[in-house]
């Protein structure tokens, strides 16, 4: 067994905490506790310390994320949630450690980081995935090397790569927030496109852990169960998408679709799509003519409606590109085609 011995000391406590501060005045810093490990049983009992280092910010005024320090100075791995009297009992500041190994390590990480997004913007993918390979090796489970390397194996083609890069996302637990969130929709598509369904489902479910409140998330979970002939995976993240954000021009044209798929079996038959069965096509109908859909509650107590999405609130991805797909039908109000949006 182990617990952790360190504490902050008396000098370093809460009133220390605006010297180890970033500009905008939050907790940003290495700090490290003394983990203690008995090994042996009865008389042979043997005690170990060692020092253990953390990466340190503040989530508020009460919480602090933790993340471990890899052996390249690094933070690395899941983050563990402190409150403000846990961080001063348990851990002390190490501002010298930061400043001289913590730093230049996330600045040399950051370097090849930059670098390999600028690579790939130029189509210069195999240096790109040089750099990104770097970045990997000073930090092993970094989400923005790692989601940058699937969509080169994609752009590539080499799709067992691509699969493997997916597979090390899904072990990642760590929330994923902030300018790279975009990636998650990104590699989504990319994964689609390349008719790897399943696992581009399998992606946008895990995505949804992190982000709930993505309309484009839930769209593009609703898009790949589409392709996939799964109608009611693909219904329930149109419902979704919509109490979200009711005015987004892709789920509506694909929610169309489907009731036109569901009204015509000669026109499904062309789309290769099986039959929907008439009680989700009967709720979908409803479902697109509600201004402002509603859900079943998760605890199953009544309806609920979803907070406006992260697209109305201003904070979502922007980015918007042709779709791929063709197979334009005549005599329908929605066509294939006009699945224009990949967000």
């Amino acid at each position: 067994m182990s617990k952790k011995t360190g504490a902050v000391k008396p000098e370093a406590g809460t009133s220390d905490l605006a010297r180890i501060s970033d500009a905008g005045g939050s907790v940003r810093c290495v700090f490290s506790a003394l983990d203690e490990l008995r090994v042996g049983t009865g008389t042979t009992t043997r005690k170990h310390l060692s020092r253990i280092y953390w990466y340190v910010e503040e989530l508020d005024e009460e919480r602090f994320s933790l993340r471990r320090i890899n052996s390249h100075h690094v933070p690395s791995g899941d983050e563990v949630v402190v409150t403000l009297k846990e961080l001063v009992a348990n851990y002390t500041p190490e501002v010298e450690f930061f400043e001289g190994n913590t730093i230049p390590a996330l600045e040399l990480l950051q370097e090849y980081l930059d670098e390999g997004t600028e690579q790939r913007a130029k189509g210069k993918l195999y240096s790109a995935q040089d750099s990104f390979g770097r970045a990997l090796g000073l930090d092993e489970g970094n989400v923005r090397a790692l989601f940058n390397l699937g969509l080169i194996a994609l752009a590539l083609n080499d799709l067992d790569k691509a699969r493997d890069t997916m597979r090390e996302l899904l072990k990642i637990r760590s929330t994923f927030t902030g300018k790279d969130q975009h990636l998650f929709n990104e590699f989504g598509i990319a994964l689609r496109k390349n008719g790897l369904f399943e696992e581009a489902s399998a992606y946008y479910a895990k995505a949804l852990e992190f982000v709930e409140d993505d309309e484009h998330l839930y769209y593009n979970l609703a898009r790949t169960n589409y392709e996939r002939g799964h109608w009611a995976e693909c219904i329930d993240a149109i419902g979704r998408s919509r109490s979200l954000n009711p005015g987004l021009a892709a789920t509506s044209q694909l929610g169309e679709l489907i009731v036109e798929l569901a009204n015509n079996d000669s026109l499904r038959e062309q789309y290769n799509k099986p039959p929907i069965p008439d009680d989700l096509a009967v709720g979908l109908a409803g479902l697109m003519r509600a201004e402002r859909p509603t859900l079943p509650a998760s605890d199953g107590s009544g309806a609920e409606t979803l907070e406006s999405g992260r697209a109305r609130a201003g904070t979502g991805p922007t980015d918007i590109e042709p779709a791929s797909d063709s197979g334009n039908q005549a005599g329908t109000g929605v066509s294939r085609e006009d699945l224009k949006f990949d967000i």
